[in-house]
């Protein structure tokens, strides 16, 4: 009898963050409808560093099925645990319940080697992507990290300009090392053309891969809705005309390569044109995360902002799952500036599950869910003076764009699709096709 266990970086109950929240609404869709599956999340030791050493595996107490793994050490370099006896236990404890399928949706504080000892117990393992942590070891975002420029070759001697003092061969080793992993997989999944695209350039089978779009948790935002589309989804228009105030909303980290800085910056050409009033909300914390030259423009950009006549940015704070929709309430436009090779950008769907029109950095997987026709603008990453026209335009002339979520992207419809897969007809989970909005 088939069982499937998830695996994934860290629990979305204790530590936030998209992988981990899409394999954990893809378990819990799973586990409601009946199917025996199991879930096991990453705990590594830096969040709990007083946990006995030698309990690797344990309920995690917050539903069944569920448990946590934990490793006190990890080679990120490497992608693996040097403990033998952490991978022993976990192999034993997935022999010893059955499991036939495992889908390792993130394979960061399990190992990439663990892939090959699974398929030697006879295990059908399926990896998903989320970045691109195996070609580039600058956290998978494949942008320099002395010029801040977009990285599209992962080569050696391209690895070593960002680690100098790790030498070509080593990247070369390391390179040769994931790929014979990872062709121990029955198969991939990612969640954008983008991401397959550039991983089958890296090396892995094309035919492999599955690209399935992420799930919209529409039984938790549903209560929201009505809440989030209170302002017109017509953002500049109320009645025919222009509205008095324009609210653009930005969702996400405040850090370098998700663009606020360009949101800012397209923010202060707006105001010298003097088109009309406007908002600009960010959504969003870390600020600490970011570089500190980003830090510090961030923060004169904000006190300039000040003396602003027609414009103003409110800093609206952190967020959760539960308060989007109260948020996405409040703005009439989604911005989404990213300058990194977004892999899928979950604000997008967001944005248009709530009837929000977006302008959208033109970049990564972005522009494969952005429908000019329907969605909004799409613009150049970095390019403020063409953000501001986009703004100026939602402004000024008003658009009727009518963004949706269709249900091929109710988590019970992607649930299926990963079924398909992982029962061995590979190709059968497609690139989802709009089909009608969401009630």
């Amino acid at each position: 009898m088939p069982r499937l266990a998830i695996l994934t970086l860290f629990h979305s109950l204790l530590y936030r963050g998209g992988a981990q929240q899409c394999a954990y609404s893809l378990f819990s869709t799973l586990r409601e409808r009946g199917d025996n599956c199991l879930f096991v999340a990453a705990d590594p030791d830096w969040l709990a560093p007083n946990r006995k050493a030698d309990t690797f595996l344990r309920p995690s107490g917050m539903g069944a099925n569920e448990f946590l793994f934990s490793i006190q050490h990890y080679d990120h370099f490497w992608q693996r645990t040097n403990s033998a006896y952490a991978k022993r236990s976990l192999l034993d404890f997935l022999e010893a319940e059955g499991v036939t399928h495992v889908f390792l949706s993130h394979f960061m504080h399990f190992g990439i080697d663990l892939i090959p000892l699974m398929a030697e117990r006879g295990i059908s393992v399926y990896v998903g992507f989320h970045e691109m942590l195996t070609s580039c070891y600058a956290n998978g975002q494949m942008v320099t990290r002395n010029t801040n420029e977009l990285c599209s070759v992962s080569a050696p001697d391209r690895c070593t300009q960002c680690f100098p003092d790790i030498p070509p061969d080593l990247f070369f080793l390391r390179n040769t090392h994931f790929k014979k992993c990872l062709g121990e997989a029955k198969g991939y999944i990612s969640p954008s053309l983008f991401l397959r695209d550039r991983l089958s350039a890296y090396g892995l089978e094309k035919d492999k891969f599955s690209v399935i779009w992420h799930g919209i948790d529409e039984a938790s935002f549903r209560a929201g809705t009505g809440v989030a589309r209170g302002r017109d989804v017509d953002a500049a228009q109320q009645g025919g005309r222009p509205r008095e105030v324009v609210r653009f909303g930005y969702f996400g980290q405040l850090v370098d390569n998700k663009g606020v800085q360009t949101l800012l910056e397209a923010a202060r050409l707006l105001e010298d044109r003097d088109v009309g009033k406007f908002q600009v909300a960010i959504n969003g914390a870390n600020l600490e995360a970011g570089t500190p030259a980003f830090q510090e423009r961030f923060r004169a950009a904000i006190a300039e902002s000040a003396k602003w006549m027609t414009g103003k940015i409110l800093l609206r704070g952190p967020y959760i799952h539960d308060t989007l929709p109260f948020r996405m309430a409040e703005v009439d436009v989604v911005v989404v500036p990213s300058l990194w090779w977004e892999i899928y950008c979950m604000v997008v769907d967001e944005a248009k599950f709530f009837g929000k029109p977006l302008i959208a950095s033109a970049i990564g997987g972005i522009p494969e869910r952005v429908d000019p026709a329907t969605d909004g603008f799409l613009v150049a990453p970095g390019d403020a003076l063409g953000l501001a026209d986009a703004m100026e335009s939602f402004m000024t002339e008003g658009h009727r764009f009518a963004p949706r979520i269709g249900p091929e992207q109710r988590w019970d419809v992607i649930a299926d699709r990963y079924l398909e897969v992982f029962h061995g007809r590979a190709g059968a989970a497609e690139r989802p096709r709009p089909l009608q909005a969401l009630g």
